[in-house]
């Protein structure tokens, strides 16, 4: 397995007690010097939730397949997670574990000389694009406003760099080092404070300003749009916003974090050169109605486009693509989606009410927690062949008296339905506690409405799924097969038409009418039943 990242021959008691929890510094105050605590990771794991958590945590259906290092990984994740007083995440390892080819390699002291900070690229939770160092946390502490990123410099854990974690999203000008015992700080590069027309916004020393337009350029000889000139706007304009491929000889690769928040546009052109556009680039565009998503594009951050009320349509041909949680939350226009991406993560179109025609290519392989809930437009839906993962709440509804998806046909391949969301920490909030989340002991919502009829195959993960949760399943593999003997040939057409002649007198079973409904499903049996079942025949099935 590529950067290794844990040397697992180290014991874990060991990597737990190189940690340094931050759970004592509050928000806000300067950090001051730390011990090493073991007492962090003092829990015991409770092992009878090992199978769960390999199933629909990890997302693992053939543990006995793995290598002896991806079977140390699992273990290393289960037991230094279940451990912690806190709620934590070990990113870099759960990534490696997933096959995840964007890690890139270790930090270095070296590296964290005049840098601006350290994000991941890849985090839907990332800040800001600038000219931060790219690596994957190995430690994600998700308690309070103390929550940080914790990125090891040797694979013992030993010599660990702090920086700023999910929650908070301020541009610290301190990292801060911890060796032995001691605490050790760097600082780190200023941003310039730019005022225009009274509107502050930050971007690094390096910038362009373009008719209006904020550009940073990165050290690779991109520019990232910083800030549109047409952000902060109150009415709409006509005017088709362009964005240039390149602006002083650098191609324009990345829209940065909310350069067009609360814009005016109803129209924008994006090159394709964008291959970024960070969280919440795009909010609140209310005007909005028309913008297409460049082929090369590998990432779009959360909330990228959420709330853009007058969005009807999307259009997302970029098959490498993993749509970051929340990006279309809250579009209630938004009519057609058509998707090929890899993956849509959490909550993703989440209260896209209008939502009623959704195609998904047959490349997306995971759709994550709630991320089409409450899309009470949606009715019908096919999932694709190529699909593995369906998480919990995925196509759910707030409640009964919502409108929700009758039906879902679910592929064979489909190896977990319910996979767990995210854990979250105790969250910061000023009026009233909100409580850490435990995805593993608590109780998930179904991924289906109570009244959605699952068309799956049988001795597959939807028929196991469809029992548990008390839903109707309609197996796939009987389509056509009226007289229910296994076979589908002549007697199945002559079953159909005896029945259609004279119902009271040819009984058939419910389930044999639900095989042959196979013309306007629903609607009964009728001579079109016939002639559907007799076109699958002489097809060759």
């Amino acid at each position: 397995m590529k950067n290794k990242i844990f040397a697992l021959s180290v014991s874990i008691l060991m990597v737990f007690d190189a940690i340094i929890p931050l759970n004592s510094i509050a928000y806000g105050e300067k950090y001051s010097e730390l011990k090493f605590n073991s007492e962090y990771y003092s829990k015991e794991p409770d092992f009878n939730l090992w199978d769960k958590f390999i199933k629909y945590d990890l997302c693992i259906t053939d543990y006995d397949s793995l290598t002896d290092e991806e079977k140390e990984l699992c273990e290393f994740i289960f037991k230094t997670e279940r451990s912690a007083n806190g709620t934590i995440i070990c990113e870099r390892a759960r990534r490696i574990l997933a096959g995840d080819n964007n890690i890139g390699e270790r930090i270095t002291l070296e590296q964290l000389n005049d840098c601006y900070g350290i994000w991941d690229n890849y985090s839907p939770f990332k800040y800001g694009y600038q000219n931060y160092i790219d690596c994957v946390p190995d430690i994600k502490c998700l308690d309070k406003w103390n929550d940080y990123n914790e990125y090891w410099l040797d694979d013992e854990g030993t010599m660990r760099v702090q920086f700023t974690g999910e929650n908070s999203g301020s541009l610290s000008d301190k990292i801060h080092i911890y060796k032995e015992n001691g605490l050790y700080e760097i600082e780190t590069k200023k941003f310039l404070n730019i005022d225009a027309e009274g509107k502050k916004f930050y971007v690094p020393e390096n910038y362009i300003e373009n008719n209006g337009d904020y550009y940073y350029i990165k050290d690779d000889n991109t520019a990232v749009l910083v800030k549109s000139k047409y952000s902060e706007t109150s009415f709409a304009s006509s005017e088709k916003i362009i964005v240039p491929d390149e602006i002083n000889g650098y191609p324009v690769t990345a829209i940065e974090r909310w350069a067009f928040l609360n814009s005016c546009a109803t129209e924008i052109i994006l090159p394709d050169t964008i291959e970024f556009i960070n969280a919440g680039a795009f909010q609140s565009n209310i005007y909005l109605e028309k913008i297409n998503i460049p082929s090369n594009l590998k990432y779009i951050g959360e909330e990228a486009f959420a709330y853009c009320d007058s969005l009807k349509e999307i259009n997302i041909d970029s098959p490498k693509l993993n749509i970051s949680p929340y990006a279309f939350y809250g579009d209630r226009q938004l009519v057609n989606v058509n998707l090929n991406v890899k993956s849509i993560d959490n909550n993703a179109f989440q209260n896209c009410t209008s939502l009623k025609n959704l195609i998904l290519s047959n490349n997306i392989e995971k759709i994550g927690f709630e991320a089409f809930y409450n899309c009470s437009s949606l009715e019908n839906i096919s999932l694709p062949d190529s699909l593995k993962i369906i998480g919990c709440g995925a196509f759910s509804k707030y409640s009964e008296e919502e409108n929700s998806i009758k039906s879902i046909t679910i592929p064979s391949n489909v190896k977990v339905i319910g996979a767990l969301p995210r854990a979250k920490g105790e969250a910061p909030t000023s009026g009233f506690y909100v409580p850490p989340t435990d995805p593993l002991t608590e109780e998930q919502p179904c991924a289906f409405s109570s009244d959605c009829v699952i068309y799956g195959y049988q001795n597959t993960e939807s028929e196991l799924y469809a029992n548990e949760n008390n839903l109707k399943f309609i197996p796939l593999d009987l389509k056509y097969d009226a007289n229910q003997d296994g076979n589908i040939d002549i007697a199945d057409i002559l079953t159909v038409a005896a029945y259609v002649a004279n119902s009271k007198k040819n009984l058939i079973s419910e389930q044999a009418v639900i095989n042959a409904d196979v013309q306007d499903s629903g609607n009964g049996l009728d001579a079109n039943d016939c002639l559907m079942i007799q076109k699958y025949i002489y097809n060759g099935n």
